[in-house]
């Protein structure tokens, strides 16, 4: 079953013309983007976080992208998708770091430091501030 997300703030499309970025692109799409955008700036909960990036995982993921706990390997997948295509290459670039995103990325950081409240955005600072970037290009108009 597949329902609308409500788009209480007058989110609008962006004309992305790569057909990886449709969905980002979509109404809908950005209402996603920018409710998790929002949501990881003000992360305080790890089940939370869990879910979220869970989401991200479930929505961007791609086939030629593989999930991975480390995120300088996620950009590294990244940045050899986006070096093949001429234009939107940084939107690009983007949608494909959400599509390794998953719950790895974080488990073992906040289970090895028993992270709670705003401990999390502060140790996870150099993973969450790459997605929150990508969050930022996608949600931008070009």
């Amino acid at each position: 079953m597949h329902s609308e997300l409500p788009n209480n703030t007058n989110v609008v499309s962006l004309d992305f013309k790569h057909p990886d970025l449709q969905f980002s692109g979509s109404e809908q799409g950005q209402v996603l983007l920018k409710t998790i955008a929002h949501i990881l700036k003000k992360i305080n909960q790890e089940y939370v976080l869990y879910r979220t990036l869970e989401v991200l995982n479930k929505r961007f993921g791609h086939a030629l992208i593989t999930n991975n706990s480390s995120i300088d390997k996620i950009i590294d997948q990244a940045d050899s998708i986006a070096v093949t295509v001429k234009d939107e290459q940084q939107v690009l670039h983007a949608r494909m770091l959400l599509a390794g995103v998953s719950e790895r990325l974080v488990v073992s950081t906040i289970s090895a430091h028993n992270l709670t409240g705003s401990a999390i955005r502060k140790k996870l600072a150099p993973v969450l501030t790459p997605i929150q970037e990508a969050l930022a290009v996608l949600t931008t108009p070009q």
